[in-house]
């Protein structure tokens, strides 16, 4: 006779509540012992009866046609000084739903079912993002309930987590399967922390300077190209230059920001305006016949149309310019930048090298080169502007005492004392479920039972305000208060007072 055998259980409803169950060997027959004599279930002439071996307190009684092991102290007598231990088990967030037959599939008594599959890969990282979090780490230990709840023990620190999986009832048809091969966190759960740290950590103000450029929206965009007499970007036969000047008949986000713009940004055309004379989306603003084609000569007529844009306006040569178009909007900040056309054509060698010499030259006091903006009249750059930030950072103690943490988390969180102040709300304790508060209970025996807890910091805010408007404000026999510069306060306290219930109350911290 095995010391230790596989069984079912058959029965365990135990009348004295110890905790025993009635069991079968995986290969008895329980109809033949039956017969063979008569007796009272759970009586000391029943066979089949097995104690807990493990401590009351901490044993587990498993489901009828659930799988235990079964230990003999006398192997040479099979039905006496049996215990049981439930299992084996074939998941740990899951106890309940299981079934004999997959519960020894891993065991020499096994048949050919099919197993659960892994929730941990080779690298003991969860194989499914719901799983996360649901398994006590191997440096930790747990304690597991059936379904849904368990007792993490970390490093001076545990858990008491209830509902942590999602709830069987709520589950949809989808979720079911992977509710019995995987733990499935719930994205609500009501959790008991404690934990202690080594050291005291507390957040701090600290003033920090930063130095942040001015940023302003981009009002035209002014682009550049060498063409040939035909008109035809070319730098082979470079005949004029052609300067086009767009403006932004809108922001158009973060791109037209004048520090996000850049020489490859796009900006859809309905957005912009081309100035020229004939009033059309293709012609020129403005050209420049070329009198010689070195590329110093080249680069020199482009900035000086830019540095008397930038200086004089465009009205400067043109005229006409300013009386259609300047009257409302003013030119900067602008931002140069060759035409795309003239920055992907190619050729050979000498002439890439003619064009790179061109767009290196193009600059306008310290912008550039090729491209660059052009912040306002007085200055190129954008202004800097240093301001002072109050920012909060965590600083860590080493040479203090530890520091220790509680909290408790759920959607409703009661402070239930059965000894506290006679008011005109009492708890019925005396009704309430003798064994596990329902939820019939805290909805109608406890919340409104019960008081919503204050939150300080939005009372201090409040009485402060009322002081100010007291001590602030002058009378008007007649009429309202006076409109002083202390009116402020009053306006303050009336919008306080609008959402008072809301700042001042927490519903869901309730005392009794």
């Amino acid at each position: 006779m095995k010391i230790i055998d596989i069984g079912i259980c058959i029965d365990n409803n135990d009348p004295k509540g110890l905790g025993r169950i009635r069991c079968v060997r995986y290969s008895d027959y329980v109809s033949e012992k039956e017969k063979a004599f008569s007796y009272e279930p759970y009586s000391d002439d029943d066979l089949f009866v097995a104690n807990p071996f493990l401590p009351t307190n901490i044993n587990f009684v498993p489901e009828v046609d659930q799988a235990v092991k079964i230990i003999n102290y006398n192997p040479e007598k099979e039905n006496v000084n049996v215990e049981y231990i439930a299992g084996p088990f074939t998941t740990t967030h899951d106890f309940n739903d299981q079934s004999f037959t997959p519960q020894i599939g891993n065991t020499t008594y096994g048949t050919s079912v099919k197993h659960k599959p892994d929730i941990f890969d080779n690298k003991q990282n969860y194989r499914k993002k719901i799983s996360v979090g649901s398994l006590a780490k191997k440096t930790d230990y747990g304690i597991y309930g059936k379904y849904g709840s368990d007792l993490i023990f970390t490093e001076n620190g545990l858990q008491l987590r209830g509902g942590k999986l999602l709830s069987k009832e709520k589950a949809k048809p989808n979720d079911r399967n992977e509710i019995y091969s995987y733990p499935v966190m719930s994205k609500k759960s009501s959790v008991l922390t404690l934990k202690k740290f080594p050291h005291k950590m507390e957040l701090q103000k600290v003033t920090e300077t930063t130095k942040n450029a001015e940023i302003r929206d981009l009002n035209h965009i002014v682009e550049y190209n060498i063409v040939n007499n035909s008109g035809n970007t070319s730098i082979s036969s470079p005949y004029k230059i052609q300067f086009f000047v767009y403006k932004f008949l809108k922001p158009y986000g973060e791109i037209s920001k004048s520090n996000n713009f850049n020489e490859n940004s796009i900006v859809p055309s309905s957005l912009l305006k081309l100035y020229n004379e004939e009033d059309n989306t293709t012609s020129p603003t403005h050209e420049v016949i070329l009198n010689s084609t070195g590329f110093t000569e080249v680069a020199g007529e482009v900035r000086d149309f830019l540095y008397t844009l930038h200086e004089d306006g465009l009205g400067k040569i043109n005229p006409l310019y300013n009386e259609r178009f300047f009257r409302t909007t003013p030119l900067h900040p602008f931002y140069f930048r060759p035409k795309e056309s003239l920055v992907s054509i190619g050729g050979t060698t000498s002439e890439l090298n003619y064009k790179k010499n061109i767009l290196s030259s193009i600059k306008i006091y310290n912008t550039g080169p090729k491209s660059g903006l052009v912040f306002s009249i007085n200055s190129v750059s954008p202004p800097v502007k240093t301001s002072k930030v109050v920012k909060e950072v965590i600083k860590i103690d080493k040479k203090s005492e530890e520091q220790t943490f509680s909290s408790l988390k759920s959607d409703k969180i009661y402070f239930l004392s059965t000894d506290t102040n006679k008011t005109e709300k009492l708890v019925p304790f005396e009704n309430l479920d003798k064994y596990e508060l329902t939820q019939t209970d805290y909805i109608e025996k406890i919340d409104k039972n019960t008081y919503s807890s204050v939150r300080g910091e939005n009372l201090i805010q409040f009485l402060e305000k009322v002081i100010d408007v007291l001590f602030q404000h002058e009378h008007n026999v007649v009429g309202p208060m006076v409109k002083t510069e202390q009116f402020q306060s009053y306006t303050e306290l009336v919008k306080l007072i609008e959402t008072m219930r809301n700042d001042l109350l927490n519903n869901s911290i309730r005392i009794n």
